[in-house]
């Protein structure tokens, strides 16, 4: 059997799901505008990664080992079997929403880290608005297929 090649776009995708928590398509559809609100968060979560190995090289280890050791392996198994997507990597988010938390909290501009909150929680307001319109609607499991 020939290995598979996965798209980057594969590979990054999951990482856009756990900060955005909607689906590309539905993202670009109904709310362009927080398409940012993923890059904005991978930058965040490299900083951190950077403000971690800096300050304290056992929790870099740790934290790094836990959140990227089984997102390369599920991408390695992902050339041979359908593994690398974002429901066998959930486990992750509270390990990505630490490291993005983490690097929030060690933004030196006091301005800018309320900004980034507010961006963070009103671009989250407006995908639980969406949630919430689709399941109140009786049949809305066939609808986003449940």
């Amino acid at each position: 059997k020939s290995i598979n090649v996965i798209p980057i776009k594969n590979i990054v995708y999951p990482l856009y799901k756990m900060s955005i928590m909607a689906d590309l398509s539905t993202t670009l559809f109904k709310f362009p505008y927080l398409i940012t609100i993923p890059i904005i968060l991978f930058v965040i979560a490299i900083y951190a990664f950077y403000k971690l190995y800096k300050s304290n090289k056992e929790n870099f280890i740790f934290l790094s080992g836990n959140l990227l050791i089984p997102y390369i392996m599920l991408s390695i198994a992902g050339l041979i079997w359908p593994t690398h997507s974002f429901r066998y990597l959930t486990f992750l988010l509270p390990l990505y929403i630490l490291l993005i938390s983490y690097g929030i909290l060690n933004i030196k501009n006091k301005n800018l880290k309320i900004i980034i909150k507010l961006i963070i929680i009103i671009s989250w307001l407006f995908v639980i608005n969406y949630y919430h319109k689709i399941v109140i609607f009786p049949g809305w499991s066939i609808a986003i297929a449940v």
